[in-house]
């Protein structure tokens, strides 16, 4: 199980932080206020402390009525084993159900299942599901979109359609995707070769503190 430390609360919805209007919104059976008060729980948010068996009744509520976050973070739950038993049969169908409605994130987690076989094995599939999430906006799996395309894993090899998503993901603040359209730059993979872009994305993610990026400008600067 990972260190409940490392639990990060990444979805898009804003959660109601009203934790007395969020407790008394579930308790009168509200999906949405269910799944707040889940999250409040599972990362140990608005003052409430962890507790990942709450978290999970709270979630397997609002999921029943079909909350697509609350799937999501139930297929989290059943994967690492948090508050439930691991159950990764679970977990896929939980994700699944969340996918079924567009929920991106869950879409990705799909795709990275997939791709390194976590549930079958399917390059195919795990391309299917980041094609799903990239669509919908989710910069982690435009990335992995790009690398599939990168790498001819799942998809015909092509550095062009690779620069298209990896673009997508680095105007999103995606320090991967930055620096990998850095060093397509500088090779001139999917583009022409051109050092002045290569620098502008190497730029970006160092400033985000992207060390790679960091000697990829210093080698640049230095030539």
């Amino acid at each position: 199980m990972e260190n409940i430390k490392a639990r990060v609360n990444t979805k898009t919805r804003a959660n109601d932080t009203d934790i007395k209007r969020v407790r008394q919104r579930a308790k009168e059976g509200n999906a949405e206020a269910q799944c707040d008060l889940g999250d409040a729980y599972y990362y140990g948010e608005n003052g409430v402390l962890f507790d990942y068996e709450k978290a999970a009744e709270l979630y397997m509520k609002a999921a029943e009525q079909g909350d697509a976050e609350a799937q999501y973070e139930l297929g989290n739950m059943y994967y690492y084993g948090d508050g439930v038993p691991k159950d990764i049969v679970r977990s896929v169908g939980y994700y699944m159900k969340a996918a079924e409605q567009g929920f991106a994130e869950a879409e990705c987690k799909l795709g990275l299942l997939y791709e390194f076989g976590f549930f079958i094995q399917s390059n195919e599939k795990a391309v299917e599901y980041y094609m799903k999430a990239a669509k919908h906006g989710n910069a982690s799996a435009q990335v992995d979109l790009g690398q599939m395309y990168l790498r001819g894993r799942g998809v015909p090899q092509s550095n062009e359609k690779a620069i298209k998503w990896y673009t997508k993901a680095a105007k999103q603040g995606h320090v991967d995707a930055q620096f990998v359209l850095g060093w397509m730059n500088e090779l001139g993979l999917g583009v022409p070769q051109d050092d002045e872009s290569a620098e502008e994305w190497y730029a970006k993610a160092a400033e985000q503190g992207d060390v790679r990026a960091e000697h990829s400008l210093n080698s640049m600067e230095e030539e």
